[in-house]
């Protein structure tokens, strides 16, 4: 599964910020006195009628356990969480062999209220240990008829059940027996009639709907990982429980449908009413399966085997499907290629639904996206939105081997599945797309995003144990994906990309519809590793970097001549050198790191075979480095650590960068800009050091290092944006860019530029506008007036509509927001649609963008989805003031249900990364937690305490970096401006605007 923000607009700009604060202030105080005062159907389809020989309803529930006690919150009462259980997991004392599954969506009229799912079950059971109970999962709001629950031996007709008894906690039906069921012997059991609502809640069976010539139409489409087969029909929801499934779909005869398999017969049964048969599976998992019912129109083409590999979608976005139906062909063919195993299914259905929680699901046969991850339109798409697409149906391809052939056995390895897509996808791409530099934008997008996640102190280990269903879903999250991805990237680069291969095809060919665990995977890649001479400790290795939380960072230092000593720490942000002994525990864990490096004379790619290991606290090292010459170490970023240098190297490497920053690599840069940066920020280099380095920016072109510079610098707009060096930070980033920009050509067609340049020329226009260049902003304001007055004639270029809609919102007032808003409710593409809401994050209007979030809060609740709060909002300070007075006022309705406003702007805030924390609220912040502490509110206890200890974070942060940041800044701008008075002409006026981007 691909989890994406629904917010990917590739670039946007500017938002509020700085001399507001004096206002502000006074409107945090009239809110806070306001805070204050607040303060004080019966479903019924039976597929086989054993009616007369029911069994005895019993009483549910079973005594409920203790939650584990979240990270970052300390263990408290459990009063109110009673149902989070952690005995859930099913014993293997029967297990599914065959399912025959029968289902009816009933969506047709115009009232959606009333729409409903039916159906049937049919399951061959095998009894493993004789038994006079077992359990089947299914969610408590499936409506069960008991009396049609039947369970008999193969060769008799004997109901055998005794008792059902339902338990809501653990969300599963113990079936009671009326004798010992036998070993090895085979059994039917039948659920013959239970249904569900049809809503719009994303999850197991649900709804979702489209507007075709101003009609609503409506479908039924799925999404069962990982956990949610069970709100469908009853079954053994678990992974390892691997079965074949029979799938018939009931539908009106105007409609059509489509799960895993091919369609085997469609058969008429009267009323219009007809019967689709569908191929039986291959053995999966529950998780896997996919059941729509729609009007969707299709682009059918073949994949290089000459399968059938078609597109679905709404009818509208039909003429935006080439280019997944393009790539899409050539990455199932070139991973059938690259694993030397073949695509086992005789087709591949991809489907774009309206409604999607997730970025897509690799449903065996029939994957399902998110709109804007399946349809591009080279018209009104820009090339991030291109590359997410590409890289999306990469990353779902790629499961059809991991995950889907090769499955695992639970969820505590979930980066065994998402890791590896996530890896994959890249290597994916990179054949499709060979020219943009895939593997340079792993690091950027993958590496480098995750180190920061992963050198928080509210981090986990890769491999994290799970068991309740809330547990499982908090674990599709950065570490899983990203660093899962990115340790199996180092692991490729130790090894050598044909030993990885090879060891990936034995994996692969050895437990092929089976499930597996690491150690599958780490014999696997031992046994390659063997026959091709070498030996690692494969297991020993990797061990250590999934089972452990955290990443080292590698300090060099020159102990004389050409002997430098390499030690390693835990790189955790907040653990200053100076209280380092406040948590030693956190600090002295070791790794197993494989240490490459090169010298200013070596070629890089030739050095980067040479690896040595680094097992112990120390390692001694000898360098051939000539006097005056700069050398570096983790080559290509292949490691998951980060260096930092001794003094007299991060002199040679600046030096290098300022005088010809093309003898360093491309990559290399991105990751001295990241490593200097965030080592500064942990508190063993100096500030200086980083400042000092980018100056070389202004000569920086191209996308990987930019993007690595745009990512540091949208941090220190959000710490900074209430600090007196917010401004100058604003002139100087206008003095890097001014260059750049002037080689920008704003009318430039997206054809005439390649994908890296495009991407690149974005940040560029985004930071400028953002650093409020005057140029940027007239353009921009003037681009988007003649579109409001014609837009079909004055079509702003594609991949400047980011910055553009944000600037004019900015800047403008009720007729820009109102034209924007306006605008979002008829374009037809997500992607377009969510740049579009992306950008009104970006107003000053208090009220306009209180409403605004009201919306967006309403909407997440009608569809029982998460919120998803536009990142544009981050470092606004008119926005964040919208969310803390929506927190407070929301604070005494906190428990009124599970998606209460208040937990959903909570829990957004949190994934979304903004900081709220620069303003004054870190009292408030404290009682809150201490609040949901008392009340055994894990979960929002959770979101609070990360946020708190972001705020605490961020404060010292500005106690110990604000005023060298300060006094660096105003000595290089004065010095520039000094020597030159062209900057002064791109500034405008210093109207406090917000300067963070997104990408």
């Amino acid at each position: 599964m691909s989890v994406e923000n629904k917010y990917s607009p590739g670039v946007a700009v500017a938002k509020p910020k700085k001399t507001l604060v004096i206002i502000l202030a006074i409107l945090l105080a009239v809110i806070t006195a306001l805070a204050l005062i607040f303060f004080g159907t019966t479903l019924y389809f039976l597929l086989i009628n054993k009616s007369g020989q029911g069994v005895n309803d019993a009483a549910a529930g079973v005594a409920a356990g203790e939650p584990p006690t979240p990270a970052g919150v300390a263990k408290a009462n459990t009063t109110g969480w009673s149902t989070r259980v952690k005995d859930v997991r099913l014993p293997y004392t029967v297990i599914p062999l065959y399912y025959d599954l029968r289902l009816q969506a009933n969506i047709y009229g115009s009232n959606a209220s009333l729409f409903n799912f039916n159906g049937s079950v049919r399951v061959r059971l095998q009894c493993r240990e004789a038994t006079d109970f077992f359990f089947v999962h299914a969610y408590n709001e499936m409506t069960v008829n008991r009396k049609a629950i039947w369970l008999h031996r193969e060769d008799s007709e004997v109901n055998l059940l005794a008792n059902v008894s339902y338990d809501r906690a653990r969300q599963w039906y113990r079936l009671s027996t009326s004798e010992k069921l036998e070993p090895e012997k085979i059994y039917l059991l039948y659920f013959g009639d239970f249904g569900a609502p049809l809503t719009i809640n994303l999850r197991g069976w649900y709804l979702s709907s489209y507007v075709e010539n101003n009609v609503t139409k409506y479908l039924a489409t799925s999404q069962l990982q990982p956990t949610d087969a069970r709100r469908v029909f009853p079954c053994w929801d678990e992974p390892a429980f691997k079965s074949i499934f029979e799938i018939k779909l009931l539908r009106r005869e105007d409609f059509h449908s489509m799960s895993n398999m091919p369609l085997v017969e469609s058969r008429p049964i009267g009323n219009g009413w007809v019967e689709d048969s569908f191929k039986p599976t291959l053995n999966t998992s529950t998780y896997l399966l996919a059941f729509v019912v729609s009007q969707f129109e299709s682009l059918p083409g073949l994949d290089a085997k000459n399968r059938n590999f078609t597109i679905w979608a709404r009818p509208d976005l039909m003429s935006a499907a080439d280019y997944a139906l393009d790539i899409g062909k050539k990455i199932i063919g070139f991973f059938e290629d690259y694993f030397e195993l073949d695509y086992p299914l005789e087709k591949t259905d991809m489907l774009a639904v309206p409604h999607f929680a997730a970025g897509a699901m690799e449903n065996w046969g029939l994957i399902i996206y998110r709109e804007a991850t399946l349809i591009w339109d080279p018209s009104s798409g820009t090339e991030f939105a291109r590359q997410k697409v590409a890289t999306v149906i990469s990353h779902e391809i790629a499961h059809q081997w991991f995950g889907n052939l090769v499955t695992l056995d639970w969820w505590d390895d979930l980066w065994l599945n998402e890791g590896f897509a996530t890896f994959v996808e890249y290597i994916g791409v990179a054949h499709a797309e060979p020219s943009w530099h895939m593997d340079e934008q792993f690091a950027v997008h993958q590496l480098q995003k995750v180190f920061f996640v992963d050198s928080l102190s509210t981090t986990h280990p890769v491999f994290l144990p799970v068991s309740h269903p809330d547990e499982i879903n908090d674990i599709f999250d950065a570490i899983s994906y990203n660093k899962g991805a990115s340790v199996l990237r180092m692991m490729e680069a130790f090894l050598g990309r044909e030993v990885f291969r090879q060891g990936l095809k034995i994996y692969l060919s050895r437990h092929k519809f089976q499930n597996t665990k690491p150690i599958d995977l780490w014999n696997a890649l031992t046994e390659a590793n063997s026959k091709s001479g070498n030996f690692i400790d494969v297991e020993a290795v990797m061990n250590v970097w999934i089972r452990q939380p955290g990443y080292p960072l590698v300090s060099v230092k020159r102990l004389g001549g050409n002997r430098f000593e390499l030690s390693q720490e835990r790189f955790l942000l907040g653990m200053h050198p100076a209280n380092a002994s406040v948590n030693i525990n956190a600090t002295n864990k070791l790794w197993s790191i494989p240490i490459t490096y090169a010298t200013k004379s070596e070629n890089i790619t030739e050095a980067e075979s040479r690896i040595l290991w680094m097992n112990g606290k120390n390692l001694t090292l000898e360098m051939d480095v000539s006097e005056g010459q700069w050398y570096t170490l983790n080559l290509r970023q292949m490691g998951f650590y980060r260096v930092n240098y001794d003094m007299e190297n991060w002199h040679l490497v600046t030096k290098a960068l300022c005088t010809n920053h093309s003898e360093l690599p491309r990559l290399m840069r991105a990751q001295l800009i990241d490593d200097s940066f965030h080592i500064a920020n942990h508190g063993t280099l100096s500030f200086e050091v980083f400042l000092n380095l980018t100056r070389y920016l202004r000569m920086e072109r191209e996308y990987v290092p930019l993007n690595a510079m745009h990512r540091a610098f949208n941090y220190l707009y959000d710490v900074l944006a209430m600090h007196d060096s917010h401004l100058l930070l604003k002139r100087y980033v206008r003095i890097l860019i001014s260059d750049a920009y002037k080689d920008i050509n704003w009318n430039a067609a997206k054809s005439d530029e390649n994908h890296l340049n495009n991407m690149a020329r974005q940040i560029i226009v985004s930071m400028s506008c953002g650093a409020d260049h005057i140029d940027c902003v007239k353009r921009s304001k003037k681009l988007f007036d003649e579109f409001m007055q014609d837009p079909s004639s004055h079509k702003i270029p594609t991949s400047l509509t980011p910055t553009v809609y944000c600037t004019a919102i900015r800047e403008g007032g009720v007729k820009e927001w109102d034209f924007l808003k306006q605008l979002s409710m008829r374009v037809l593409h997500e992607d377009e649609k969510y740049r579009i809401l992306e950008a009104l994050g970006c107003t000053r209007d208090f009220v306009r963008l209180r409403t605004y979030i009201w919306e967006l809060i309403d909407d997440a609740i009608s569809k029982s989805d998460d919120l998803e709060l536009p990142a544009s909002l981050s470092g606004n300070p008119i926005g964040l003031y919208v969310i803390y007075d929506t927190i407070k006022r929301e604070w005494p309705n906190r428990n009124r249900s599970t998606n209460s406003p208040f937990k959903l702007i909570l829990k957004a805030v949190e994934k979304r990364g903004i900081i709220i924390e620069t303003l004054p609220i870190q009292d408030e912040l404290m009682r809150m937690n201490a609040t949901l502490h008392a009340e055994a509110d894990p979960q929002t206890g959770r979101w609070v305490h990360r946020i708190l200890t972001q705020s605490k974070r961020d404060h010292n942060w500005l106690k110990r970096y604000a005023s060298t940041i300060h006094s660096w800044l105003k000595h290089e701008v004065e010095s520039l401006q000094a020597s030159s008075g062209e900057y002064d002409s791109t500034t405008v006026n210093p109207f406090p605007t917000d300067t963070k981007t997104t990408q």
